[in-house]
């Protein structure tokens, strides 16, 4: 046990160790995003044979004939009504009717043109309908199959981007574990705080990230994160309590008590409070000494 050890960590310390820490969570946070896996870009529409896209194409064409068929059909039969009313007016005012009846002969030949142009555009729609209904059927097919690539690609890029950021949550906070473990016991203690903290921080930034954006609950990302902390934080406990366990005596011995109990040191051969021997024989030079001090006060042993 070093005497620097025993010195607590300065005001300046902890500031500097805060520094140190949201610098490393800056960088850290830099580092979880760039490691992102890109998934692939959206499909394209699907891409038809020949054969499919001219049944689509003559399907089109004959629903455009059918609907320019239907306008004439409607005007045709509008002037009809109108050249039928003018004839029956002057028929029952008794006044001449010649050109108005050619006029209405006329305007009903042309309807009947119009009516048949009609039939002939709308069998021409249910002649196409039925291969462009196919081929249709074979596009969308091929597009929802586009579509679940796509979404297949898309889902495993995030499992790896998951995958990676797992990763490295978990060797950061290994590290960080790891640089408390070594450096607890001595002056750069709050430099291994800093690096606990900032891998802390991160962990618990990818935690949410996850929770939210990437996995659902049943994924079990958080919880992985979640218990990989939590056993590696009751490690780091249990052994600083060990080292702390090791280290009483010393402290106690160094406040005049017993370092078995605690009980004030009050010059006796034995603790008052347990019993147990305060002073024993040194054992290179045999002079009485405090029993849990680190050398002999005789022969600095």
């Amino acid at each position: 046990m070093s005497v620097a050890s025993d010195v607590q960590a300065t005001r300046a310390e902890k500031l500097l160790a805060l520094v140190l820490t949201a610098f490393l969570f800056l960088g850290g946070i830099w580092g979880y995003s760039k490691l992102h896996v890109e998934g692939p870009p959206y499909p394209s529409a699907p891409v038809l044979s020949a054969a499919d896209a001219n049944a689509i194409a003559r399907l089109a064409d004959a629903e455009r004939r059918a609907a320019d068929a239907m306008q004439a059909e409607q005007a045709t039969r509008t002037e009809l009504e109108l050249r039928r009313e003018r004839y029956r007016t002057a028929l029952d005012a008794g006044q001449p009717a010649g050109q108005l009846e050619s006029a209405y002969r006329r305007a009903d030949r042309g309807h009947d043109r119009a009516q048949e142009g009609l039939r002939v555009a709308e069998a021409a729609v249910a002649a196409a309908a039925p291969a462009a209904a196919a081929a249709t059927t074979r596009r969308d097919a091929e597009a929802q199959r586009l579509a679940a690539e796509y979404d297949d690609d898309r889902r495993r890029a995030a499992l790896q981007t998951f995958g990676l950021r797992l990763a490295l949550l978990l060797i950061l906070l290994g590290l960080a574990y790891g640089l408390h473990a070594r450096l607890r016991s001595t002056r750069y203690a709050p430099v291994a705080g800093a690096f606990l903290g900032a891998a802390t921080l991160l962990t618990l930034v990818g935690g949410f990230d996850y929770l939210g954006d990437y996995v659902e609950w049943q994924a079990l990302g958080p919880l992985v994160l979640s218990v990989v902390g939590v056993g590696l934080t009751l490690v780091a406990f249990v052994s600083l309590q060990r080292q702390l366990i090791r280290r009483l005596p010393a402290r106690r011995a160094r406040k005049g008590e017993c370092p078995s109990c605690g009980y004030p040191d009050r010059g006796s051969a034995h603790c008052e409070g347990c019993g147990t021997a305060l002073r024993v024989a040194c054992g290179s030079c045999t002079a009485p000494r405090r029993a849990g001090t680190p050398h002999c006060g005789v022969c600095g042993a």
